[in-house]
Protein backbone atom coordinates (compact mmCIF):
# COMPACT_ATOMS: atom_id res chain seq x y z
CA UNK A 1 0.00 0.00 0.00
CA UNK A 2 1.24 3.55 -0.80
CA UNK A 3 1.89 6.20 1.69
CA UNK A 4 1.28 10.16 0.44
CA UNK A 5 3.29 12.37 1.98
CA UNK A 6 2.15 15.29 3.86
CA UNK A 7 2.46 19.04 2.55
CA UNK A 8 4.12 21.06 5.17
CA UNK A 9 3.99 24.24 3.56
CA UNK A 10 1.34 26.84 4.62
CA UNK A 11 -1.62 27.90 3.35
CA UNK A 12 -1.59 31.18 1.14
CA UNK A 13 -4.43 33.79 1.84
CA UNK A 14 -6.13 35.40 -0.69
CA UNK A 15 -5.95 39.16 -0.23
CA UNK A 16 -8.80 41.24 -2.06
CA UNK A 17 -8.16 45.22 -2.50
CA UNK A 18 -11.00 47.42 -1.35
CA UNK A 19 -10.66 49.34 -4.94
CA UNK A 20 -13.89 49.53 -6.28
CA UNK A 21 -13.45 47.85 -10.14
CA UNK A 22 -14.69 49.91 -13.10
CA UNK A 23 -17.81 49.73 -14.58
CA UNK A 24 -18.09 49.44 -18.26
CA UNK A 25 -19.54 52.29 -20.27
CA UNK A 26 -22.91 51.63 -21.41
CA UNK A 27 -23.34 54.87 -23.82
CA UNK A 28 -21.18 54.49 -27.14
CA UNK A 29 -20.54 56.61 -29.74
CA UNK A 30 -23.04 56.74 -32.67
CA UNK A 31 -22.26 58.23 -36.41
CA UNK A 32 -25.21 58.93 -39.16
CA UNK A 33 -24.40 59.54 -42.87
CA UNK A 34 -27.39 61.83 -44.31
CA UNK A 35 -27.68 62.24 -47.94
CA UNK A 36 -28.85 65.43 -48.82
CA UNK A 37 -30.69 66.31 -52.37
CA UNK A 38 -27.85 68.45 -53.87
CA UNK A 39 -25.67 65.42 -53.54
CA UNK A 40 -23.65 66.29 -50.73
CA UNK A 41 -23.72 64.22 -47.73
CA UNK A 42 -23.26 65.18 -44.02
CA UNK A 43 -21.51 62.98 -41.29
CA UNK A 44 -23.44 63.74 -37.62
CA UNK A 45 -22.20 61.88 -34.46
CA UNK A 46 -24.68 61.43 -31.26
CA UNK A 47 -23.61 59.36 -28.23
CA UNK A 48 -26.34 57.10 -26.65
CA UNK A 49 -26.94 53.67 -24.94
CA UNK A 50 -29.13 52.43 -27.80
CA UNK A 51 -28.83 52.02 -31.61
CA UNK A 52 -32.65 53.16 -31.83
CA UNK A 53 -32.35 56.22 -29.64
CA UNK A 54 -29.66 57.24 -32.40
CA UNK A 55 -31.55 56.25 -35.39
CA UNK A 56 -33.85 58.52 -34.58
CA UNK A 57 -32.03 61.40 -33.56
CA UNK A 58 -30.19 60.96 -37.48
CA UNK A 59 -33.55 60.66 -39.29
CA UNK A 60 -34.82 64.05 -37.39
CA UNK A 61 -31.64 65.59 -39.24
CA UNK A 62 -32.05 64.06 -42.57
CA UNK A 63 -36.13 65.18 -42.26
CA UNK A 64 -35.12 69.14 -41.00
CA UNK A 65 -31.99 68.85 -44.07
CA UNK A 66 -34.54 66.71 -46.65
CA UNK A 67 -31.81 64.16 -47.04
CA UNK A 68 -32.07 60.67 -46.26
CA UNK A 69 -30.60 58.33 -43.67
CA UNK A 70 -28.19 55.96 -45.12
CA UNK A 71 -25.36 54.72 -42.40
CA UNK A 72 -25.26 53.87 -38.68
CA UNK A 73 -22.41 52.79 -37.14
CA UNK A 74 -20.74 53.17 -34.23
CA UNK A 75 -17.16 53.92 -33.20
CA UNK A 76 -14.64 51.26 -32.06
Amino acid sequence: MKRFKRSTQPFKQTVFSNQAETRPVLEKEWYGVVELPDGKSRLYTYTAKQRSEAVVYFEEEARLNNGVLTVVSTFK
